[in-house]
């Protein structure tokens, strides 16, 4: 058996061994604009500013510090994607009363949903309360950036908040964005402005900059690529799912590779630990479309054998599961089966169970005459 090494170069992860060579690279998706931003008033806790093209970081007293709340909308990169670099950024155009450069703002993860044309100092869709008026975020994954002397772009690291959302599945509430001492007793009013959503400058509207590497996925289904996770004896099972911007070429013939499949027994899955054996009568490999999507692909013909069953492509083909890298299904059924194969006898009896309570009602309804 020869292992696999990985090499991590930029953003790419090179995979070598004897006869493939897997190139795996990342994917920069720029998100503009934000799907919905305000700025939020402790002035004015009651006032809602969503519609306004201008957002403001204020740092005043407690009372009157000015905060801002910026969402983005994550759909288009895929569950259980890799983040490798994520960066938030705001267009500071001007400030008022006093400069702010030199201070520094920080963005924090909100904990709490919220409305754009709803939220407010205190409430944060415009009928119920923030538990912490001025917004509720943790402290965790926050960062920093220091407001420049001149205009331009802001720019806020914010992988780690960002991979909550796309790989820990955290709800995705969003920014808030304060200054560092916002609540200094006496201090003067340093205000700096940023453009919003609907700011008609549309190429200074807020972006959300993320470098993200897909993963494989392999899920049971029928024959028309609707999941499935459930089947008869009599059933026929199907995968489907995706091996996104990858290309795998043998390094003699150059063409395109099928990936070897298995389908094995329910098992415990960890890093690095070998692929059981294949069920007998399944299929060993399935072949990606061009773009990488695997279509429908019968994998194991009734009869079925009943059971719990995971489905594992071993991408780089080195009879070990690699965790980021192999696609594995294993968690759709009770605790962790793949898919589940109903023993004959289920049917049966569920039938007579069916047919002891018609008799028990025909029996009740003749007891009350």
């Amino acid at each position: 058996m020869i292992k696999t090494g990985k090499i991590l170069f930029g953003s790419t992860l090179l995979v070598l061994f004897s006869f493939v060579i897997i190139s795996v690279s990342a994917i920069s998706s720029t998100i503009q604009p934000s799907s919905q931003d305000t700025l939020i008033n402790g002035q004015f806790p009651g006032l809602n500013y969503g519609g306004g093209a201008e957002l403001i970081v204020r740092a005043a007293s407690a009372t009157e510090s000015y905060r801002v709340l910026v969402q983005f909308d994550l759909s288009s990169i895929p569950s259980g994607s890799t983040v490798t670099s994520a960066t938030l950024k705001l267009y500071y155009y001007r400030w008022t009363t006093n400069d702010p450069a030199g201070r520094t703002f920080w963005a924090y993860r909100l904990t709490q949903s919220w409305t754009e044309m709803g939220a407010c100092w205190s409430r944060y869709d415009g009928t119920n309360l923030w538990l912490n008026p001025g917004g509720d975020y943790t402290l965790e994954g926050g960062t920093s950036a220091t407001v420049p002397s001149g205009f331009g772009w802001m720019s806020w690291a914010v992988t780690d908040i960002v991979k909550t959302w796309v790989e820990d599945s955290e709800p995705n509430c969003g920014f808030l964005i304060k200054d560092a001492t916002e609540d200094a007793a006496g201090q003067a009013w340093y205000m700096a402005y940023y453009h919003s959503l609907e700011s008609e400058e549309t190429e200074l509207q807020p972006i959300l900059e993320v470098n993200y590497t897909p993963s494989s996925t392999i899920e049971s289904c029928d024959s028309f690529g609707t999941t499935k996770d459930t089947f008869d004896l009599d059933n026929n099972v199907y995968v489907k799912g995706s091996i996104p911007n990858q290309l795998y070429l043998d390094t003699q013939s150059r063409n395109a590779r099928t990936y070897p499949i298995y389908v094995v027994e329910d098992s415990t899955w960890s890093d690095d630990m070998p692929i059981p054996p294949r069920v007998p009568g399944t299929e060993i490999s399935v072949t990606p479309d061009p773009s990488g999507n695997i279509d429908p692909t019968l994998v194991w013909n009734s009869p079925l054998t009943p059971g719990k069953y995971d489905i594992v492509v071993d991408v780089n083909n080195n009879g070990f599961y690699d965790v980021g890298i192999d696609a594995l299904d294993d968690s759709d059924i009770e605790v962790s089966a793949g898919f589940f194969v109903i023993p004959e006898f289920w049917f049966g009896t569920i039938l007579g169970l069916a047919a002891c309570f018609s008799a028990l009602a025909v029996f009740l309804l003749y007891a009350r005459e």
